[in-house]
């Protein structure tokens, strides 16, 4: 039977270790690893010297899953992708006992903003934001970092991280194979400046496959939260140049689409309009939106699943992850 005269003291006497190591072990902290070997020596001294656990030690410990992202209202106007990773890592999260906290994180913070969400104790951390992902990465902080949509790592540097990224290379390929096969010769890429991985991989991807077609693209800029501005140029922009229009994203698809309609110009007949990440409401705009389906159920399930190997074996596994996508045909094209 345990003891409750054992000490911290004795336990790191018997076990060969500090006693700041014996008080991390007892106390199950996540945010400091500790080797499997002297785990084993501290939970084995403790139990041949009858440590009694007390009942809050006993307790199973309730984790807790940070979720940091960009501002939510300037990203659902954008994107639906985070809302369902979101929505559906909280369910699978929850019905296994977890704690899932959501945080918008902003630059200007800096690092104070950072070690507040470290004030949760988290047991995990899932980021969609870049400047958090580089913040955390820097301050070589040991608790584990689950990335969405990032940038990828540097081939030379060591992986700290495990990062979950859409397949945008073929983003663009599906999107160009589409347009061929229904017979178009001609695309607008209305895309925004073609920096960052996200951008450049669906750029060419669509080149690719759309040049190989022996069609012509031309490439046109617009930021990707220029919603008002998009329609306006479509309202009055000679399109007579291209047949098909290729967009970044559902949120720069669909005031084209107003657009375009406003000028009596027919959809698909005349021009094809295509999307990329099955924004909501581009299956109930006029005519629905073709897109593709980035499985974002697949990012939540594959997330969890690793959170629940680490916490079940205290070992983490960086690496990277590539989650495929396929087409969604609607209206549009």
């Amino acid at each position: 039977m345990y003891k409750k005269r054992t000490t911290l003291k004795d336990i790191a006497r018997e076990a060969g270790v500090s006693s700041t190591t014996v008080s991390i072990v007892l106390n199950d902290r996540k945010d400091i690893q500790i080797g499997v070997e002297a785990k084993r020596k501290v939970l084995k001294a403790a139990e041949k010297l009858g440590y009694e656990f007390t009942p809050s030690k006993k307790r199973k410990k309730e984790h807790v899953i940070c979720f940091v992202h960009s501002e939510i209202e300037k990203m659902n106007m954008t994107t639906s992708f985070f809302a369902r990773v979101s929505s559906q890592l909280r369910t699978l999260c929850e019905a296994a006992g977890m704690i899932v906290q959501e945080s918008e994180y902003h630059l200007k913070n800096g690092l104070p903003a950072y070690q507040a969400v470290l004030a949760n104790q988290p047991s995990a951390l899932v980021s969609f934001n870049d400047k958090f992902t580089d913040i955390h990465l820097s301050q070589n902080n040991k608790i584990p970092l689950f990335s969405l949509q990032g940038e990828r790592n540097d081939p030379s540097l060591k992986m700290k991280h495990s990062l979950f990224l859409v397949d945008d290379t073929l983003v663009g390929e599906l999107a160009a194979q589409h347009l061929l096969e229904k017979g178009y010769k001609s695309a607008a890429m209305i895309f925004p400046e073609l920096k960052g991985r996200c951008i450049q991989e669906r750029s060419a991807g669509f080149r690719s496959v759309f040049e190989r077609g022996a069609a012509r693209i031309k490439y046109i800029e617009f930021p990707y939260t220029a919603h008002i501005e998009i329609e306006k140029w479509f309202r009055s922009a000679d399109c007579s140049d291209f047949d098909s229009f290729y967009f970044f994203s559902d949120a720069m698809a669909i005031p084209a689409i107003r657009g375009l309609l406003s000028q009596g110009i027919k959809i698909p007949e005349n021009a094809a309009i295509l999307g990329t990440d099955n924004l909501y409401w581009g299956q109930y705009c006029y005519p629905s939106l073709t897109t593709m389906n980035l499985h974002e159920e697949n990012f939540a399930g594959k997330i969890f699943r690793e959170i629940q190997s680490l916490l079940a074996d205290g070992v983490f596994y960086p690496g990277e992850t590539i989650i495929p996508v396929d087409l969604i045909k609607r209206e549009s094209t």
